[in-house]
């Protein structure tokens, strides 16, 4: 094969991985917005449900328990945090508007 031709295909190698750095770069800040969406309506509608006081206490720890059940993997990543994690997620909630994040996962 000539040097030319080796030199097109080292180009085109490299045309090819800069495209594909760019869209698992794209990718992953898809997938970041759709979790903290996610996050936000979690957080908010642990919130609004233990703060109103129709659960009583020990809701998060009985949430977590029953999720664990329930979504695999759920113990290995959130199982001893349940409760830093409810944290985290009220705090981030408290952050929004709801204008500011539109979702709909909990609405009736």
């Amino acid at each position: 094969m000539g040097e030319s031709k080796i030199l097109i295909f080292d180009d085109a190698a490299i045309i090819i991985k800069e495209a594909i750095v760019r869209s698992r770069y794209q990718a992953a800040k898809l997938v970041n917005k759709e979790l903290l969406g996610l996050y936000y309506a979690v957080g908010k509608y642990v919130s609004d449900n233990s703060r109103v006081g129709s659960w009583g206490k020990g809701a998060i720890r009985q949430l977590s328990e029953n999720l664990q059940k329930k979504i695999a993997g759920f113990a290995r990543l959130f199982g001893s945090v349940y409760k830093t994690y409810a944290v985290v997620l009220r705090r981030l909630a408290s952050c929004f508007s709801k204008s500011s994040i539109d979702d709909e996962r909990f609405e009736n």
